[in-house]
Parts: C-alpha cells; structure tokens; sequence
C-alpha cells in the first residue's frame, strides 16, 4: 500500500551505507525526508539504518535491495519503490563502481559502463512515474567526478568492452563522462515532465573507495589529506535540494557551482551515438530477462 506522502518529502539514495551516502542520509533526515536506500548489501544497509534510527528515532526509512550491475535487479527494486511511495521529490545515485582490473557485468557489460551510467539511467527511467507526479521539480542527482575531465573524447564505440583499461583515467573516467553526456541528452525530455537532471562532483574523500585498489597509487598515498565524507556530502545534498539552482537542469555542479560541461558532453552527434548505444543495452537487457 503506498504511504501518505502530504506531509513528508521523498528522497531515494543508492548505497545509503557507503562514506558519501551515510552521511547523505544523515543530512537528509535532519531535514525531514522520508529515505528509501537501495543498497546492494542487505546486511550492510539493515546495520546503517540501525545507527540512522538511534540518531533519529522517530524518522521513516524504508531499506530496498537492489544489484546496480543488474537491469533485472533494478527493474524490480524500482517495483518495490513504487508500491511505497506515489511520489519521489529527489533521487540520489552515489552508488558507483571501481576496479582495479578488467570486470564484466552479467550482460557483458564493462563493469564501470554497467554501474556508473547505465545503472543510473535505468533507475532514473523505472521511477520516472513517481518523480514525474508532484507538484514541484523533482530533483536527480547523480554523483560524478572530475576524473571525466582525464577523457578528452567519449570513445562510445569502446564503453562496453574497452581495448585498454587503466586505473581511473580509463573506463573509470569514460563512464563519468557517458553518464554526464547522458544526462545532458535528456535533460530536455524529463524537464517536460517536471524533473531535473543533474550531475555534482563531490570532490576529493577519505572513503572506502579512494584507498582501493582500484585507485593509482598516488591517489591512496595523499587520501589521508582528502576531507571527510561529510564535505562531500554537503555538495551531494546541496545539488539536490538547495534552492540556489532554481529550475537548471543537464547542468554539472563542481565546488557547489554550476560549471561548463565537458565538450563531449553537449556534442549532439556524441550524444545521438551515446544514446542508440543506451537503448541497445536496455533493449538486450529486456530480452534476457526472464
């Protein structure tokens, strides 16, 4: 049955238990918001909601589990979210991912392209119904990185399996920019339906992820001076609720400032190209599923 939603705004998040997103989650339940987390790790995200309601008793968190390498786990996550909630005010994608060797989604996806903007986009799509169906803009934030700026061109004809793979500056920077080129293909397309589409780089962060291997080595021996996730998280939530970006949408937002978007990004024949690539993943994904 889906809940009363007058009364308390919506805001879904994926990996609610990561640095970035744990503390997102903090923010946006100090102000108010009903949170949906979609985490892919049901034991994970069931001990960060338990931390969350002892910080706030009285708060809503409803706990979905969902695989952003997976349409078929999206797709039924979306259901879910659905069945809760008839309107969604923003969507937060901070899940991501970042390897330190060639991966392969079960679709023969490169695992980076699967995760970082395919998995966005199929999620943004599955719940349009609901964050189309408010009475003010709804808000998607995804969460970049200016690791894209590494990429001079968006090679789309390569984002599913890459020639060469290199820590950060390779398939890991290509899928930043594809879903910053996306996103700014479509902006138009869910404005007229009243949802904005945005994409914030939250800087530099002592998380999990910037001490992996999948960083180069330079990037784990400075992280000690990177700042806390809160910083970054500040800029996340900012992006998706401060008023001070009024009604822009197909924007990327850097030092919590709407910045000039990277040339791939707003070139028309990148996107047509980034876009049929898109809807051919969607489309295989749609017949493979049971």
């Amino acid at each position: 049955m889906k809940q009363d939603t007058s009364t308390k705004k919506t805001a879904v998040l994926t990996a609610s238990y990561s640095g970035l997103g744990f503390e997102l989650s903090r923010l946006l339940l100090a102000d108010d918001y009903r949170l949906i987390c979609v985490d892919r790790n049901t034991t994970k995200s069931t001990n960060a909601r338990q931390v969350l309601l002892s910080e706030y008793p009285s708060v809503e968190i409803v706990s979905v589990t969902a695989d952003m390498a997976s349409s078929a786990s999206i797709t039924q996550a979306a259901q879910r979210i659905l069945e809760q909630v008839a309107n969604i005010d923003v969507l937060f994608h901070v899940a991501g991912a970042a390897t330190a060797k060639p991966e392969f989604s079960s679709a023969g996806n490169e695992m980076h392209f699967q995760v970082n903007t395919l998995g966005p986009i199929a999620l943004t799509h599955a719940l349009r119904p609901a964050l189309s169906s408010g009475d003010s803009n709804a808000v998607v934030v995804v969460v970049g990185s200016s690791a894209m700026k590494m990429a001079r061109t968006l090679n789309v004809e390569t984002l599913i399996n890459p020639p060469k793979f290199k820590k950060m500056s390779g398939p890991y920077a290509q899928s930043k920019l594809a879903i910053t080129t996306a996103l700014a293909a479509l902006s138009d397309d869910y404005k007229a339906e009243g949802i904005l589409l945005r994409v914030v780089d939250p800087g530099p962060s002592r998380t999990a992820m910037s001490k992996s291997d999948a960083m180069p080595w330079i990037v784990r021996r400075i992280r000690r001076w990177f700042p806390l996730p809160i910083v970054g998280a500040r800029k996340i939530f900012s992006a998706g609720v401060s008023e001070k970006f009024g009604s822009e949408t197909g924007i990327y937002i850097e030092r919590d400032k709407i910045v000039k978007l990277p040339a791939p990004a707003t070139n028309q024949t990148t996107q047509k190209l980034l876009m049929r690539l898109i809807a051919e993943c969607e489309q295989s994904s749609a017949e493979k599923a049971p």
